[in-house]
């Protein structure tokens, strides 16, 4: 345990508490800014465990327990902290479980006109509240592929992240976990971020949370490693790209039937993703050489990430289908 430090009485921490409304309006991400200088919020215990923290808590007598559980940040990543005090003394403060961390770099090849539909549909998206994230970086002139390659190599980057947002800021966001991808042709629904972000967060085989380095949840199950919004191919039917069920056999990748998904708004487990409205973790690049894209006739630029990672990495990608995409036809203005 780490030792008993003090804590002045009007250290902001000492209004802080675990109930759904704070009192002074304190967050998980505005409660790290206020604390972040203190050096015992930088110690660091991920090492103990849940029943640890029972037996250490189930120590103190509950009339010195001020403050069960408070949520900060350690490190620049999310954690729920078990913390109690008396009279401004720090009791203990271990980690429960992994806190959410919503960090998100916004990313789009661009040809380099953007139309104004889609401009609109940026503008109003939502974001997870007092969480970094940064707006859009867009790359101008490349073919799409290698757009990406460029985009997610930056991202991947901490010396080029710092050298273009700072030292603070760059550091943060270079260990954000996601990457959002739209792309210009796209319409997104406002509501599209918090959407994606519960998604990837839902275990897909049970429905508990998902999170720590495996990405599993408490029974042991992968979570998605990127979902995306539901839109269609511009084709006549159009084709909705959602492309191959894990049931299928390896390289399938053909459009699947989604009609019962689509009525219940639902998520649903798919081998291949589309790009234009998509969260992903980070944390599957770092494990694969790239390039992670390349266009060729038989595969475009998303299904060659996502059979590249289903082979080297066994990824698991999710259609949202609650998270309705447009996909403008610029020549005729049409939305699919």
């Amino acid at each position: 345990m780490p030792e008993l430090l003090p804590i002045p009485s009007s250290h902001p921490l000492n209004f802080c508490c675990s109930r759904q409304y704070h009192p002074h309006g304190c967050s998980p991400s505005n409660c790290y800014q206020l604390r972040h200088e203190d050096t015992v919020f930088k110690k660091k215990l991920a090492e103990m465990t849940d029943a640890d923290l029972a037996k250490e808590i189930a120590k103190r007598p509950a009339s010195e327990i001020k403050t069960e559980l408070i949520k900060v940040v350690v490190g620049g990543t999310q954690h729920n902290e078990a913390s109690s005090f008396t009279e401004g003394k720090l009791l203990s403060y271990t980690q429960t479980k992994v806190y959410r961390d919503q960090r998100v770099l916004w990313v789009c090849p661009s040809r380099g006109m953007i139309p104004t539909s889609v401009v609109v549909s940026m503008l109003s998206m939502q974001w997870p509240m007092n969480h970094f994230r940064t707006h859009l970086i867009a790359v101008e002139g490349l073919e799409v592929a290698a757009a990406y390659n460029r985009l997610f190599g930056f991202a991947l980057n901490e010396t080029e992240m710092i050298q273009s947002f700072g030292r603070e800021y760059g550091k943060a966001m270079a260990a954000a976990p996601f990457v959002l991808t739209t792309e210009e042709d796209n319409i997104i629904p406002s509501d599209a971020v918090p959407k994606l972000m519960e998604a990837i967060y839902t275990c897909p085989d049970c429905g508990a949370e998902v999170g720590g380095r495996e990405w599993k949840c408490e029974a042991g199950h992968r979570g998605f490693d990127a979902v995306s919004g539901l839109y269609w191919l511009k084709t006549d039917p159009p084709m909705p790209m959602a492309f191959g069920l894990p049931s299928d056999p390896d390289g399938d990748y053909r459009p699947v039937d989604i009609a019962s998904a689509v009525q219940k708004g639902s998520l649903i487990e798919v081998r291949g993703i589309a790009m234009g409205c998509a969260l992903w973790r980070k944390a599957i690049f770092r494990k694969m050489d790239g390039p992670w894209f390349e266009t060729s006739p038989n595969f475009t630029q998303d299904l060659f990430l996502c059979k590249k990672a289903k082979r080297e990495v066994n990824a698991r990608f999710g259609v949202h289908c609650g998270v309705r995409v447009g996909h403008l036809d610029s020549a005729t203005g049409h939305f699919y």
